[in-house]
């Protein structure tokens, strides 16, 4: 159990429980002093993992401090508090890149203790594939009930859309929705082994999460275009950071491309793509594909197989095909699919803002708390 909390009277809700009214405190702060006597230190030297039972953080000065992280749940219950939502009905927490569930766990104690009576929470860590979560899962709650599950990546969640319960909309749709960015993949002091030396990050394009083996698994497609000799040599030397979700890999030359809210065609490009005539191309070539999937679609009457990260990375083979006969070799275009962090972001707010109910994005990023 939490150890006792003080009250202040000046911080008293009311709510109504089984048609009757109680006064419900809102816990006090959470202090250092808890953490630490709650918690124990784990790891090496390089290595800092805070612990309580199975549920663990990683802390680090530089980015994922434990006094950076104490303010940050303590400003997101003062947000929540300030949202004024009903005690009664069910508060959505979704977390990016949830890790060892440390925070999340702190968070539900206070939100309970609080009288929040149908906490939901959904984690979502590309890490959860090769390491399930469920002795996590076992020592989450701790003595208060949660809804609560687990997902290998934004899109494993998302596709509960089309499955019989359909989790997505039924989280949008019972309750207000939190969405939880605590310490993303954050750029290390020290260049990463993984980088190829010779490429300045200024002017490229930064990529967070890593690459997958299934489009099913995948939100974007990027696409980098260079001489043949070239592409092999970068690719070589961003093997690790592409294969690494703890990685921030620097792209130059590149075109990342994912499907926006509106079911569009979004391409970011690196500062130094290489011409406007290959953005136009890739553009048609995308545009093409799309069409052809509508056209598929209308005939064959399966709307739920609707223009995707498949479609893409097929359109984008064929494009490579083309580019490599029109210049003689000249040119060539690697792709890989890959889970990205900021993409899978700004698609879980997205889709949460498009709700009834309030909605909130809150970010713990090198030591520093925002609110969207």
């Amino acid at each position: 159990m939490l150890n006792s909390i003080s009250i202040n009277k000046s911080n008293i809700n009311t709510c109504k429980i089984n048609n009757k009214s109680l006064t419900i405190p809102w816990p006090e702060p959470l202090t250092l002093r808890e953490v630490v006597k709650k918690t124990h230190m784990a790891g090496t030297k390089t290595c800092h993992c805070r612990m309580w039972k199975s549920l663990f953080w990683m802390e680090s000065l530089s980015s994922a401090s434990m006094n950076a992280r104490i303010d940050f749940i303590n400003n997101l219950l003062v947000k929540i508090k300030q949202m004024n939502l009903p005690k009664t009905q069910p508060v959505t927490f979704i977390s990016l890149g949830s890790a060892g569930l440390l925070m999340e766990f702190f968070i539900h104690q206070r939100m309970a203790a609080a009288g929040y009576e149908k906490l939901h929470w959904r984690f979502i860590d590309l890490d959860y594939k090769n390491d399930p979560i469920d002795d996590l899962m076992v020592d989450f709650p701790g003595t208060m009930p949660a809804d609560k599950c687990y997902f290998p990546s934004d899109r494993d969640y998302f596709t509960r859309v089309i499955t019989t319960d359909n989790l997505p909309i039924d989280d949008r749709s019972c309750g207000a929705s939190i969405i939880l960015a605590i310490c993303p993949p954050t750029r290390l002091s020290e260049p990463s082994p993984s980088a190829a030396e010779n490429i300045d990050p200024t002017g490229c394009l930064r990529m967070r999460g890593k690459t997958v083996g299934n489009s099913a698994e995948a939100n974007s497609v990027y696409a980098m275009i260079a001489h043949p000799d070239d592409l092999k040599s970068i690719l070589a030397g961003l093997t690790q950071g592409l294969d690494d979700v703890n990685f921030i890999t620097w792209l130059s030359h590149v075109a990342k491309i994912y499907i926006d809210r509106h079911d569009e065609i979004n391409i970011v490009y690196s500062d130094y793509f290489l011409g406007e005539r290959l953005k136009n191309d890739i553009s048609s070539c995308l545009q093409q594909a799309k069409n052809i999937a509508g056209q598929v679609n209308k005939l064959t009457g399966k709307n739920n197989d609707v223009f995707n990260i498949a479609h893409i990375d097929k359109a984008m083979r064929k494009f490579t095909e083309n580019l490599e006969k029109r210049t003689g070799n000249q040119l060539s275009c690697a792709t890989f699919i890959a889970s990205d962090y900021d993409v899978g972001l700004q698609q879980l707010c997205d889709f949460f803002k498009d709700g009834q109910h309030p909605s909130l994005c809150a970010i713990l990023e090198n030591n520093e708390t925002r609110f969207e």
